[in-house]
């Protein structure tokens, strides 16, 4: 079939069902089942960075350096992620979701702190 048309695939799981309409899930084994699980990676990218992109750009301005170290942690973080997700499944993506939100969590307070700094907070 087409799979641009739908960007994951299905099975049936009729082994497990009694039913006349056995229930329909993600394919989870083999290359189908890493195709699903980098799709699902993918879009959890996706889903996160729009926060990422608005706090990026002020704290670039005001941390430039430590926003671009950062920065580069979280991309080696969501390779780490995409790569994990897809050959090893739940568990293998630990670590670049780890890297990659640590990341994302730092250049938001950095934002924090710049605001809070430009309003005369004393940090």
């Amino acid at each position: 079939g087409n799979i641009r048309a739908n960007l994951y695939l299905f099975k049936v799981n009729v082994e497990e069902s009694k039913n006349a309409l056995p229930p329909v899930i993600l394919e989870d084994e083999g290359t189908a089942g890493m195709y699903n699980r980098a799709n699902r990676s993918l879009h959890h990218y996706v889903e996160n960075m729009p926060g990422l992109l608005l706090c990026f750009v002020p704290a670039g301005f005001c941390f430039p350096f430590p926003v671009l170290v950062v920065t580069a942690i979280f991309c080696v973080g969501r390779v780490l992620h995409q790569t994990g997700y897809t050959n090893k499944g739940y568990g293998g993506h630990g670590l670049g979701f780890a890297l990659s939100l640590t990341s994302t969590v730092i250049i938001e307070g950095l934002v924090l702190l710049a605001g809070l700094k430009a309003v005369g907070v004393p940090v």
